[in-house]
């Protein structure tokens, strides 16, 4: 998409001056460490570029050459732009949502859109209670970070049950770390360049927001049309995106004002929306429809002429979520809406993996080592590593053993050191998850798949020290029981001497310290296993793959460094002798 469509950056500019907002947006702070100042200059000189032609456009409306542009007030100057020479010390920036379990897909579609279209040094965050899957990139913070803030108790039952979860938005004032946050609901879809805000900061005590549809109660919502009603200010806005800068002042005179509203009895149907238009009545700036449109709106006779969906940057499904059942019902008269939200999402989920809680997925109390995560991976993602690993590409490269068939990706533990292959495409977007999600200290330079039939395992054994002391297997296609056997049991009798773990089909299973060094792990040789939880009889699948992540402990040549000729040679060769070295139980 272009860096910023020189239309909307000119509407900005005429739609802020010309409702008389008294707040503008202020150039960006400075960073309060060195850490913080981190350079743009991509940005910079896109910013820098756009901004000198259409600014330019806006100061020869305002002489008069356009007709249809308003001139803009002195007394209320729109966007300040950021110069180009202070572009590359902008303060740290952070694209933030909530989102609980009901509001996962929302959060995933919503953070992989700005992902990918926000600079690396733009963290986008994730505030939830509950594990989500989320892309690469994207981080996830227990909600426990923020402080806890409740509704005062006057506040009376909100106009939806979910709207009492967004209280905790107050709790983003305290991110200090961050010189500016841009908070946008879960169940907003960017589909435009949000770039521009980037470039734009406003003043300590204020924040800028688009203005809320208010035409179910009365004849003068100013959505679209605040240049046709001048006199509305300070005006309504709409709470699911909101560029502010954190303090935590402010969010403690947030809780005194929360307190005095209790004492005085007021209520709030619209919960979180309505104490901050209240409590920032008259600091509030502007920003245009597009940057907050709403799903309604564009059916509404009294908008949509003026919200053009080219020229909108993100959508807000406000009421029926699109990934909801009770969505259905809209489907028709919002299908172009939604088309857009359910190809986001095709396009987020192959890349998209569980955040768990490792401390409450531990297996057994007395063996802290050892993690069980069920549906690490996703249904989408399961069948695309399937079809990799039995596809066209790897064919030749599996080797059928006695009773299992086997492929190793990424290198093999020759004695002089491995010469590593790229773990590419969707073996190496796990490898890579591995890491970020901590389920292993380092991505992983192995990948070592197991395909088993109905009645094949594999016997007990080490992986011993060819490997770092972490494992990591992704379970496909079947179940199967894993058993860990303790070997010394006079050595450790603090350690249970056995423990098993069922792997579902999407399931990931880590383990390291004592699991990999004292015990030694299995899967048996049956047609069915037994439950370790309720006892009941689990059949094998007709087929089961398994991927054993780990990380070679010693390593001649990087896949980067393998340049000439003769190592890539040596590095086919490693295979071969690998193969002549394949047991039953490698």
């Amino acid at each position: 998409r272009p860096y910023v469509a020189p239309a909307l950056v000119h509407a900005i500019a005429s739609e802020m001056a010309s409702c008389g907002v008294r707040d503008c947006l202020a150039s960006p702070r400075r960073s309060r460490s060195p850490l913080g100042r981190r350079p743009r200059a991509a940005i910079a000189e896109a910013a820098e570029a756009a901004e000198a032609a259409d600014l330019g456009r806006a100061d020869e409306g305002a002489g008069g050459a356009s007709s249809s542009t308003p001139p803009p007030s002195p007394a209320a100057p729109p966007w300040v732009p950021v110069s180009a020479a202070r572009c590359g010390e902008v303060g740290r920036t952070a694209f933030v949502t909530l989102a609980t379990a009901g509001y996962a897909e929302g959060a995933l579609v919503l953070t992989t859109a700005l992902r990918r279209q926000l600079p690396p040094d733009v963290d986008v965050i994730v505030f939830s209670p509950d594990e989500l899957r989320l892309a690469p990139g994207v981080r996830l913070r227990p909600l426990t970070d923020l402080p806890s803030v409740a509704a005062p108790s006057s506040a009376g039952e909100p106009v939806l049950p979910q709207f009492t979860f967004c209280w905790s938005k107050l709790g983003l004032w305290t991110l200090e770390e961050y010189d500016t946050v841009v908070y946008m609901d879960a169940d907003m879809l960017p589909i435009g360049a949000l770039a521009p805000l980037l470039q734009r900061s406003p003043p300590l005590g204020s924040l800028a927001a688009a203005p809320a549809c208010q035409c179910w109660c009365g004849e003068d919502c100013v959505y679209t049309a605040l240049e046709r009603s001048p006199a509305v200010e300070p005006f309504y806005f709409n709470a699911g995106l909101l560029l502010f800068r954190p303090c935590t002042r402010q969010f403690k005179g947030m809780l005194e004002a929360l307190r005095s509203a209790e004492a005085e009895g007021r209520r709030y149907p619209f919960a979180e929306q309505d104490f901050l238009n209240e409590h920032f009545r008259g600091n509030v700036a502007a920003l245009p429809p597009q940057y907050n449109a709403l799903k309604y709106a564009f059916r509404n006779p009294k908008h949509q002429a003026q919200l053009e969906l080219k020229s909108c940057r993100a959508l807000h499904f406000v009421m029926a979520k699109p990934w909801e059942r009770v969505a259905k019902h809209e489907e028709a008269e919002f299908a172009e809406l939604f088309a857009l939200w359910h190809a986001a999402r095709m396009e987020s989920i192959s890349g998209a993996f569980l955040r768990p809680a490792w401390p409450s997925r531990v297996v057994h109390t007395g063996l802290p080592g050892l993690w069980y995560v069920p549906e690490f991976v996703g249904g989408e993602q399961a069948a695309e590593l399937v079809e990799h690993l039995y596809g066209d590409e790897l064919r030749g490269r599996w080797q059928r053993m006695r009773r299992r068939s086997v492929l190793c990706l990424g290198g093999a533990p020759l004695p002089e050191g491995a010469l590593l292959e790229a773990l590419g495409g969707p073996i190496g977007a796990v490898a890579e998850a591995l890491a970020e999600v901590g389920a292993l200290t380092e991505a992983p330079n192995q990948c070592f798949i197991n395909s088993y039939a109905p009645g094949q395992g594999i016997d007990a054994h080490f992986d011993g020290p060819k490997f770092h002391p972490e494992v990591a297997i992704l379970s496909l296609e079947g179940p199967a029981l894993l058993s860990f056997g303790l070997v010394d049991k006079r050595e450790r009798p603090d350690l249970p001497t056995r423990v098993s773990v069922l792997l579902q089909p999407r399931s990931l299973c880590v383990f390291r310290g004592d699991v990999y060094e004292l015990y030694v792990h299995s899967v048996g040789h049956v047609l069915a296993d037994v439950s370790p939880v309720d006892g009941s009889e689990v059949p094998r699948a007709p087929r089961r793959t398994s991927l054993t992540f780990r990380r070679l402990a010693s390593v001649r040549l990087r896949s980067e460094d393998v340049v000439t000729e003769g190592q890539r040679r040596a590095r086919a060769e490693q295979w071969k002798w690998w193969n002549s070295q394949l047991s039953e139980i490698d």
